[in-house]
């Protein structure tokens, strides 16, 4: 059956004809480009995919950043091609006419230093930045705690030292929000998808912190913040 369904799926791809031309003069790197065409040709055959799809995940990868040496070089090799792919998706997104329903996040596995090595590199970090858009993106904005400084000082406690940034969110936060704006919005049912989310408290974004549309809160987090000067005494045992 899996034959079949997968011979289906070629027939149908094949008479899809988007509006947008994913071609550039920037070499295609990873195929960047060719995997968002793939993405935009699957969304916009939705409706002809067995008895129709109202709700999609798709997964791109493009490697090569890890760039411990000449980091200024790797970068304006590689980003003219996600720049492109990135470009012509969501051209054609809007020419499908489903951007307000469409959410790309992109992201790396970890952070990396905002210091240079001797090599004209950035080593591994910790903390990152990711970013997401979308047509129901409240967008423009910075979420979380944005670094005082990128320099190393007793006043900046969120910079380990040699630009190694302590993480100010989880990546759990931001996905938390964007699962509820997928519709996933029962507590056991977002506590299967993220079961991670618990540790973090209040410490997430809701789809109503990201999304014009969202509507969802956090029970027990909101509201107005009141603090107080209270002294702790702990008896020694």
């Amino acid at each position: 059956d899996i034959w079949n369904k997968t011979d289906t799926l070629v027939e149908t791809l094949r008479g899809i004809k988007l509006s947008t031309d994913f071609s550039s003069k920037a070499p295609d790197i990873d195929d960047i480009s060719k995997q968002m065409k793939l993405v935009a040709e699957l969304i916009a055959a939705k409706d002809q995919r067995g008895n129709g799809v109202n709700r999609d995940v798709f997964t791109v990868y493009m490697g090569g950043f890890d760039g411990h040496s000449e980091l200024k070089a790797t970068m304006n090799n590689r980003l003219p091609a996600l720049d492109n792919a990135i470009k012509k998706f969501w051209m054609e997104m809007k020419a499908q006419g489903i951007s307000e329903r469409v959410t790309v996040v992109i992201g790396s596995e970890f952070g990396r230093t905002t210091t240079m090595n001797s090599n004209r590199g950035s080593d591994h970090g910790w903390g990152g930045n990711y970013f997401a858009f979308g047509g129901d993106i409240k967008g423009g904005r910075i979420l979380g705690e944005y670094p005082l400084s990128f320099t190393d000082s007793p006043d900046n406690p969120i910079n380990l030292g040699r630009g190694r940034i302590l993480p100010t969110r989880s990546w759990d936060a931001l996905w938390f929000g964007v699962a509820q704006w997928f519709g996933i919005n029962e507590p056991t049912d977002l506590d299967q998808v993220l079961p991670n989310s618990q540790n973090f408290g209040c410490d997430l974004f809701t789809d109503s912190d990201i999304f014009v549309s969202g509507q969802s809160t956090i029970s027990g987090c909101g509201g107005v913040v009141e603090t107080t000067d209270v002294s702790l005494y702990i008896p020694e045992p």
